[in-house]
């Protein structure tokens, strides 16, 4: 048996969804020992009822704990996956709210920009603590971070520890399944092949192909199709009504990656949502694009909309997931631990020279190949200039703020704020972010060192 430990494993939104998909994963099929950790008692109890429930209906394919104890969740795990956010929504609702006073709408807020600062400045002493018991209870293990922000958070712990760590994100999946939906394409993750690079939530797809079929080609022409781009909206729309707890949807649209896609002849892999903060010009009202908001009372009716779906399931008035989802996860946890072929992905894992232009060591997303205890980044080779130059300064930047946030320097980090697209007054950045480490106190001891796991909250998402 090979025991995966979740750290956030009392979360209404993840959890259900990885048992399932783990269930569902042949490979792992009597072979998984997963064990769910939590400091909210409360959740944990919900939540693990409900993957009893989806583990017995799909089989009984893993043994499944719960434990409030972080020494017995990490004890002899081969795999430590995070899904946690400091603060949960209390502490986003500052993210988004503060900058928003200086007239900086975020559309996310959970990566770049003065919200993923801040959200960085929290979590880091976190996943360093997380990191340093896991060099105690399980050191030859795996950390899989689908936490953002993600590429400060991992590139932190790979810093900071010795342990083997890479960033999951499921942006470039739901690219994959629109185009295959406006291509025609029904096994989307099978047929679609790629070429990809860049910086999480930032990457741009520069091949794609269906076979011999030059996918971008094909892309130009049905781009200008106004009605198949309305179907692909609706399909969006339905799919998001289908998922748990996107009742209350965040509204993510294709419009600003298909004109990025004419100037520049690639396709960001990500939601529109994601790319317009890294290119804020994009946030402006514009009749080719709309990029939606998310203000915090969305992110907690979708938190209220998780909590009723579980409950829900437990009582037998909604259905347990019977199909696997969007994730990638079991199959990465499967290759993993070499109970499956080798495994193509697009995963976070620092620059070891597949990018010679970009920043040695720097968080890169791009396409790698999942073996036993190895991920091995393919080589892209050196970059069209136009991409360099969007995504060298988001890397330097990203470093900057993993270094003030593993020293807990205050000014390094507004220095890295400062040169923020999203940033266009100087005083004003610096009053907003002494305002947001004043709402950062509450949560985080701010003393280099002085790292707390009770300052752990479960993830809203």
């Amino acid at each position: 048996m090979i025991k995966l430990t979740i750290i956030g494993g009392g979360s209404y939104a993840w959890t259900h969804t990885l048992v399932a998909d783990l269930c569902l994963c042949s490979h792992l099929s009597g072979k998984l020992e997963l064990m769910l950790y939590d400091i909210n008692a409360e959740n944990l109890k919900d939540v693990k009822v409900v993957a009893d429930l989806i583990n017995r209906e799909l089989g009984n394919k893993l043994v499944i704990k719960s434990t409030v104890d972080r020494e017995d969740a990490l004890n002899g795990a081969d795999f430590v996956a995070v899904t946690i956010s400091t603060g949960g929504l209390e502490a986003m609702k500052a993210d988004l709210e503060i900058p928003a006073r200086y007239g900086i709408a975020q559309s996310v807020g959970d990566t770049t920009g003065p919200g993923g600062l801040s959200r960085a400045w929290r979590n880091v002493p976190v996943f360093i603590d997380i990191a340093r018991a896991m060099e105690k209870y399980c050191p030859d293990a795996w950390m899989l971070n689908l936490t953002n922000p993600l590429t400060v958070l991992t590139q932190a712990v790979i810093k900071s520890s010795s342990i083997k760590t890479v960033g999951l994100c499921h942006e470039i999946y739901h690219v994959q399944q629109r185009m295959g939906r406006l291509l025609g394409v029904d096994n989307w993750r099978e047929q679609i092949r790629l070429r990809c690079i860049g910086i999480n939530h930032f990457t741009w797809i520069t091949e794609m192909s269906v076979g011999k079929r030059d996918a971008l080609v094909e892309l130009r022409t049905l781009i200008d199709d106004e009605e198949r781009l309305k179907e692909l909206d609706n399909f969006g729309n339905a799919i998001a009504a289908t998922d748990i707890g996107t009742k209350t949807s965040l509204g993510d649209g294709n419009r600003l990656k298909f004109e990025l896609f004419r100037r520049y002849g690639a396709l960001p892999g990500c939601g529109d949502r994601h790319i317009a903060e890294f290119l804020p010009w994009t946030l402006k009202e514009n009749p080719l694009w709309k990029v939606n908001r998310t203000p915090i009372e969305n992110r907690l009716r979708m938190l209220e909309d998780v909590k009723r779906d579980n409950r829900d399931m437990r009582s037998g008035e909604m259905d347990i997931p019977r199909q696997a989802s969007i994730e990638s996860f079991a199959y990465i946890v499967a290759a993993l631990a070499g109970l499956s072929p080798p495994w193509l992905d697009v995963l976070n894992r620092p620059n070891s020279g597949q990018v010679p232009d970009l920043p040695y060591g720097a968080l890169l997303e791009g396409q790698v190949v999942v073996s036993k205890d190895c991920i091995e980044p393919l080589a892209y080779g050196k970059l069209p200039d136009w991409l360099k130059l969007l995504l060298e300064p988001i890397a330097i930047r990203q470093e900057m703020i993993v270094k003030a946030s593993m020293e807990r320097d205050e000014n390094l980090a507004l220095q890295a704020l400062l040169s923020d697209p999203l940033i266009d007054d100087y005083n004003n950045a610096v009053s907003m972010w002494d305002e947001l480490l004043a709402a950062n106190r509450r949560f985080i001891q701010s003393c280099t060192g002085d790292f707390y796991p009770e300052i752990l909250r479960v993830a809203a998402g």
